[in-house]
């Protein structure tokens, strides 16, 4: 399940060339609430991280493309029964539309990560994953524990053992984590002062 167009929104643009990777910002007023969101450029595409607080013990995590496919996304959902699954959706161009996920009433803990990065994986997996003439989606049964190393945040299966890991980028400061041929979470880097003020605020650490 997808957090759907956020009700009360208002849009102030403005463009701002802070760093190489960030091509504009975009800034929105949510529940009185001001929520900064990243967007970034990525092998032509625009891609929006969205780190938000929807209230205490619900944070939410969002890397989504900018430009809408109008085609049917395929979706690959890892859930526990709980709370909405983490979703990684897959549009008719086999890129990636977007990835969300929820924490609702966990927290992240401060730890020291000690997974290695040995090589990139390849987006052309999805085309392997799914067969247009097969229901587009997959569920899987897992848990995750979420960890946070300076100014990464980590979203890792609780049941991976398996220390060496390959990065999927979706962005230069976002990616998917592989280990073998098996998906076990997401990172995401470099969070900025406003993401961690959203953490903060919704009291999920």
């Amino acid at each position: 399940m997808r957090v759907g167009a956020l009700e009360c929104v208002v849009k102030l643009y403005w463009k701002v060339m802070e760093h190489p990777l960030i091509r504009r910002r975009w800034r929105y007023l949510v529940h009185g609430v001001r929520v900064d969101i990243l967007e970034h450029m990525e092998n032509g595409d625009k891609y929006i991280r969205k780190i938000e607080s929807m209230g205490e013990g619900l944070l939410f995590f969002e890397i989504s493309i900018k430009e809408k496919s109008v085609r049917q996304n395929c979706h690959i959902l890892y859930e526990n029964g709980k709370k909405p699954p983490l979703d990684i959706a897959i549009n008719g161009n086999n890129k990636i539309e977007y990835v969300s996920y929820f924490l609702q009433d966990e927290k992240l803990e401060h730890r020291k990560i000690e997974l290695e990065n040995i090589g990139e994986y390849n987006e052309n997996v999805f085309s392997e994953v799914f067969n247009p003439k097969d229901n587009c989606y997959i569920s899987y049964n897992c848990d995750f524990n979420y960890w946070i190393d300076g100014d990464t945040i980590w979203v890792i299966r609780s049941d991976n053992s398996c220390n060496k890991i390959k990065e999927l980028h979706v962005t230069s400061l976002d990616s998917l984590i592989f280990a073998g041929d098996e998906f076990i979470g997401f990172k995401l880097d470099a969070i900025r002062e406003n993401e961690k003020d959203e953490i903060i605020r919704s009291k999920c650490i």
